[in-house]
């Protein structure tokens, strides 16, 4: 499972990754005849009195690959020079081809794996960002965001690692060594076998030290999404940890996850140079075994010493070109971990978020009659107590509704529905008679617009932040709505107007400043519900009073909710829906349930029950 998800980047690059495999291919068949040119050569310096072709006809007669090789190396040795030193030097002339030949080869498979390498790590970041945008709200309250940040750029990153090392120098060298052992092969095939017969001395360590760097390597992703957590916090709160001298605090919290990915980092680097060491020590041992014993061998029968020095020689490579397998194993097993983090994200429940006609289901009209939420109860994941139980009411087209209660009482869970950033666990919310689990969230979502509390302002101008989600609009309607939303006069005292760059998060705004770009964001959808959560509640009086004047500007034709403490805060509202604990605990009109919530406060202040 895990391999076929690694092997889909270089899949969606089929020629380049082609080419690199070809590559590949073509360098080690250069490097395999390049060992092979040695025999003649050592022939040529331990037989001075022989020609090529005689010296040839003698090794391959009773070689294993006689049967292939030697009527058309005779051909080919009767038209070479038969004088000693010329045909050496041809030979050596022959191996510097080939070698050029070979590097040739190798730089192509290098600069085609690089292609495939870092085209398949950026289609992997894109793919990972845009599941990230459609992740249920459930996923991202339930894991937060630093797990997924360490997803896209750890995670990522040791893919790409060992795609380049299936594709890259390490699978060319295994090639040559793979190679070398054919040359090997055909020069002395007991020899060669006697070698092969200890490969499982390598391959069960190497198979227990990669499961062994697949464990610790999950552990280690796991605190590097710990640690960026950490890192995450303080910066987000950095004013606050310094304010209030918390800086020893939360350098002991980054420690401590510091430490914990210090050691499982340590326990892959042991494991990995165990590896390593094992797969040197014990190919220097066989082939030294095997060495003594070939020699033993042909101190008794005879055999040819040109022929054993070679087959020795491609041996020797065949093991040195081997050796890259521990790093591919280790590799591999870090990357499997990797990958298994990844799909946990590309096969996770994500919104539908496309576009649906009437074949897949109805499609919502522009809100025009009412919004009701029948029997509506929430439960966040990990808790007990629901945020909203049973909650029932009605809004008609066009009123400005108000949402108040105390904290915790379940108002921004309430809106929260509507765009359905979260669905509810029982009960139902229509918009005009339809249930919008029915509708595609394109439908629903391009009608409503919402103003948070916290206000989101994104790098880029004042123009662009504005007209988020919509790129193409004039820059006249982005004016109409700084005009309504009671920021233009701010933005044309600006260094450059609505073309000033933003700081980080809108630094350098005040809290009403950035409240009123939103609202003019809000407002350039021209929404038919718009959904304002505290708009208010970090304002001074001057921007609250500019907030409301908006608010008089747009309620004709278009149903709002306001979230608030302050019910002064909305002029006239239609209906005021009071909530408790999850439930709704007073609904009422207007200016009924402003004139009793007055009672009760003066009442409260007074010590009385009202």
């Amino acid at each position: 499972m895990w391999f076929r998800s690694l092997s889909s980047g270089p899949n969606r690059h089929p020629a380049q990754a082609a080419l690199a495999l070809i590559s590949a291919g073509v360098s080690a068949v250069c490097f395999a005849l390049g060992i092979g040119m040695l025999f003649p050569a050592v022939q040529l310096l331990l037989h001075e009195r022989k020609s090529l072709a005689e010296l040839c006809d003698a090794a391959f007669r009773d070689s294993f690959s006689s049967v292939f090789l030697a009527d058309s190396l005779r051909s080919l040795a009767a038209s070479l020079p038969s004088n000693p030193v010329p045909s050496f030097l041809l030979v050596m002339a022959a191996i510097g081809c080939l070698a050029l030949a070979g590097g040739a080869a190798e730089y192509a498979q290098q600069r085609a794996v690089n292609f495939v390498v870092l085209n398949s790590a950026k289609q992997l970041r894109s793919r990972l960002f845009q599941q990230f945008l459609r992740l249920t709200t459930e996923r991202i309250l339930r894991e937060g965001s630093a797990p997924n940040l360490s997803r896209l750029v750890t995670d990522v990153g040791l893919v790409a690692r060992a795609h380049q090392l299936l594709l890259g120098r390490p699978m060319l060298e295994a090639l040559k060594g793979s190679a070398g052992l054919c040359v090997a092969f055909l020069l002395d095939w007991r020899l060669t076998l006697a070698a092969v017969a200890t490969a499982p001395l390598i391959a069960l360590p190497l198979r227990y030290f990669a499961r062994t760097t697949y464990a610790a390597s999950q552990r280690a992703l796991a605190a590097q999404g710990r640690m960026v957590g950490v890192l995450q916090q303080a910066l987000l709160a950095l004013p606050v940890v310094k304010v209030f001298g918390a800086n020893r605090y939360e350098e002991s919290k980054f420690e401590v996850v510091n430490q914990r990915l210090l050691e499982e980092e340590k326990g892959i680097a042991s494991t990995n140079a165990a590896a390593g060491s094992l797969v040197e020590t014990v190919s220097v041992l066989v082939v030294t075994a095997v060495t003594a014993g070939a020699a033993i061998y042909v101190f008794r029968s005879g055999l040819d010493p040109a022929q054993f020095i070679t087959a020795l020689i491609a041996l020797f490579a065949a093991a040195q070109g081997l050796r890259p397998l521990n790093r591919i194993m280790q590799g591999l097993a870090e990357a499997s971990a990797a990958v298994e983090r990844l799909d946990e994200v590309l096969q996770a429940e994500v919104e539908d978020s496309i576009p649906r006609g009437p074949e897949g289901g109805p499609v919502l009209a522009r809100h025009h009659d009412s919004i009701v939420f029948e029997g509506v109860s929430y439960t966040y994941p990990g808790r007990d107590k629901p945020a909203l139980d049973r909650v029932s009411f009605e809004i008609l087209h066009g009123q400005t509704v108000v949402l108040t209660g105390a904290n915790g009482s379940g108002k921004t869970s309430l809106i929260s529905l509507l765009p359905r950033l979260i669905d509810p666990c029982s009960g139902r919310l229509l918009i005009d008679g339809v249930d919008i689990r029915t509708v595609s969230l394109f439908d629903l979502r391009r009608q409503i617009a919402l103003v948070p509390q916290e206000t989101v302002l994104l790098g880029g101008t004042i123009a662009e932040n504005i007209a988020y989600g919509l790129p193409d609009v004039p820059r006249s309607a982005i004016h109409r709505a700084a005009e309504v939303a009671q920021v233009h006069e701010f933005i044309a005292g600006l260094p450059g107007g609505y073309d000033c760059v933003l700081g980080e998060l809108g630094s350098g705004l005040s809290s009403g400043q950035k409240q009123r770009l939103a609202i003019a964001r809000a407002l350039l959808r021209d929404p038919a519900i718009l959904i304002l959560d505290e708009a208010t509640s970090h304002v001074d009086a001057d921007s609250a009073d500019r907030i409301r004047a908006a608010l008089r500007q747009i309620r004709q034709g278009r149903t709002i909710l306001v979230v608030t403490h302050d019910l002064s805060a909305v002029e006239d509202p239609d209906v005021v829906v009071q909530l408790r604990q999850g439930r709704v605990e007073r609904l009422a009109k207007g200016q009924q349930n402003i004139q009793n919530r007055k009672r009760s406060v003066l009442c409260e202040a007074r010590g009385l029950v009202p």
